[in-house]
C-alpha cells in the first residue's frame, strides 16, 4: 500500500528524518531536497525532477523511477537493491562508488554517465543509451546490455579500463571505440558485437565469446 505524497515540504520532513518509505511521489521537484544519506524503501517516483540533486550515500530498496529528469544528478556511493529506472533522463549522472544488485535501467538516456569504481550485480541495461559512459575500475557480475528496438545496445566509446567483467552479456552491442585497457573479461559474451577501434585485444580474456564479433 502506497501513500501519495506530492508536497515538497512534506517530503522534506520525511527525508530529514532519514527515511522515506511506502509512498508514491508524482510530479514533484526534488532538486533542492536533502537526499544525501537518506534511506528510501518501497517508493515510486513518477515524473519527478532530480536534476543536479546531491544524493550521496543514499540507500534505495525496491524503488521505481519512471519518467524522471535526473541530468547531472549525483548518486555517488549509492546502495541500491531492486531499483528500476524507466523512461528517464540520467545523462551525465554520477553513480561512482555505488553498489547495485538486481536492478534495471530501461529505455533511459545515460550518455556520459559515470559508474567508476562501482559494483554492479545481476543488473539489466535494456534500451539504455550508455554511449560515452565510464565504467573504469568497476566490477560487473551477471549483468546484461541489450536494446530490442535498435537491435543492439549503444555502448559507443564506453570506458571499461581496469574493470572486472564476469559472466556479462554484451551480445550484439555497439562497442565501437570502447576502452578495455587493463580490464579482465571472464565468461563475457561478446558474440555479434561491434568492437571496431576498441582496445579489446589488450584486455585479459578468460573464456570470452567473440563469435561473429566485428573486430
Amino acid at each position: 500500500m502506497y501513500t501519495e505524497m506530492n508536497q515538497p515540504e512534506e517530503i522534506k520532513r520525511e527525508l530529514l528524518s532519514g527515511e522515506l518509505k511506502d509512498v508514491s511521489i508524482q510530479r514533484a521537484d526534488l532538486r533542492a531536497l536533502p537526499l544525501a544519506d537518506a534511506v528510501v524503501c518501497r517508493v515510486k517516483f513518477e515524473a519527478v525532477a532530480f536534476q543536479t540533486v546531491e544524493a550521496r550515500n543514499i540507500s534505495l530498496e525496491r524503488v521505481g523511477i519512471i519518467g524522471a529528469s535526473a541530468r547531472e544528478a549525483r548518486f555517488t556511493s549509492m546502495r541500491a537493491n531492486h531499483l528500476e529506472i524507466q523512461g528517464s533522463d540520467f545523462i551525465e549522472a554520477n553513480f561512482a562508488g555505488s553498489r547495485m544488485t538486481d536492478s534495471a535501467f530501461r529505455d533511459t538516456g545515460m550518455m556520459n554517465a559515470r559508474f567508476t569504481g562501482s559494483t554492479i550485480v545481476d543488473t539489466i541495461f535494456d534500451g539504455a543509451d550508455l554511449s560515452g559512459a565510464d565504467f573504469s575500475g568497476a566490477i560487473l557480475i551477471r549483468s546484461a546490455f541489450m536494446d530490442p528496438n535498435l537491435g543492439h545496445a549503444n555502448l559507443t566509446g564506453c570506458n571499461f579500463s581496469n574493470s572486472v567483467l564476469i559472466d556479462c552479456d554484451f551480445r550484439g552491442s555497439n562497442l565501437y571505440q570502447a576502452n578495455f585497457e587493463g580490464a579482465i573479461l571472464a565468461q563475457v559474451d561478446l558474440r555479434d558485437a561491434n568492437l571496431v577501434n576498441s582496445s579489446i585485444s589488450s584486455a585479459t580474456q578468460i573464456n570470452a565469446f567473440l563469435d561473429r564479433a566485428d573486430l
